[in-house]
């Protein structure tokens, strides 16, 4: 299964995965908002994974809670399918369940969700964008390069991920840069993301020595036509369950739908970043 859905939803949705509930008056009792629904839904991916908790009191939660039935259906074509559950420990005794489903979804096609249990429903529906092409590097810079990602009117995310195997042990780590805050739109359909591939570098090395560099690839997203600029919002109110981004009906939370593209970062000079950095010392 493709784990590049899990790394969107992390950095979409990361308060909520690192909570586990929203953020108001929890102990207050609740009659409008009874789950909360975060994930994408990716053309791009052969597998896809929707965050499901219901709405609760407490921020930690033993396992053996009741599991809602979460159903993903394409009325167009009348396909439905009732999604997976997993079952995740986060920290700290914090619980939270993925559902998942290899169901085909497709580019510019709209899918309802619906979440039952307990008596209680909620839903939502994601439309996905128009696919566009693998971004390019161009017009290389003093301080970086520029990432163009045309065709797309909604970008959803942009990741440089660096994938590293330390001597000794071979043990295998990623880091993953987020370049989103980056990037300007060009009209019509057009975002220019500024990449330093030094800086993050740099970064890296003041953190660890003695690894290889064995690969370091470019995670794209375009969002639907629904997609909101997440970085225009405010990382508080963004979380409370009637703010402009949630699209959850009797719940709290997002569900969109996107396509992907992950490529080779081999920067403008043609540069693949793919090499050794021993301990000096």
């Amino acid at each position: 299964m493709t784990k590049k859905p899990a790394i969107i939803i992390i950095a979409l949705f990361s308060w909520f995965l690192i909570t586990g509930c929203e953020p108001f008056e929890p102990l207050q009792e609740n009659e409008r908002h009874f789950f909360s629904v975060n994930g994408v839904l990716d053309a791009s991916a052969d597998t896809q994974w929707v965050r499901v908790m219901p709405v609760r009191e407490s921020l930690n939660m033993e396992p053996g809670l009741p599991v809602p039935a979460v159903t993903l259906q394409h009325p167009e074509s009348g396909d439905s399918v009732t999604m997976n559950d997993s079952l995740v420990d986060y920290r700290d005794g914090r619980y939270a369940y993925l559902f998942w489903t290899t169901m085909e979804v497709h580019p510019e096609q709209t899918y309802h969700l619906t979440v039952e249990g307990d008596g209680q429903t909620s839903r939502a529906e994601a439309t996905l964008p128009e696919d566009f092409p693998v971004p390019e590097f161009r017009n290389p810079e003093f301080n970086g390069d520029i990432l163009l990602v045309e065709q797309v009117k909604h970008l959803a995310d942009v990741q440089v991920i660096y994938r590293l195997r330390f001597d000794g042990s071979g043990e295998i780590f990623e880091w993953v840069f987020p370049h989103l805050q980056n990037s300007a739109f060009i009209p019509p359909d057009t975002y220019r993301a500024s990449i330093n591939a030094g800086t993050m570098r740099t970064k890296i090395i003041e953190s660890y020595c003695g690894f290889t560099v064995t690969e370091r690839t470019v995670f794209v997203a375009a969002g639907g036509p629904d997609w909101p600029d997440f970085i225009s919002l405010d990382k508080y109110t963004v979380t409370l369950p009637d703010g402009d981004y949630s699209n959850i009906e009797n719940g709290v939370g997002f569900f969109g739908g996107i396509i992907s593209k992950t490529f080779p970062y081999v920067d403008a000079s043609g540069n693949d970043g793919l090499n050794r950095v021993p301990c000096t010392s």
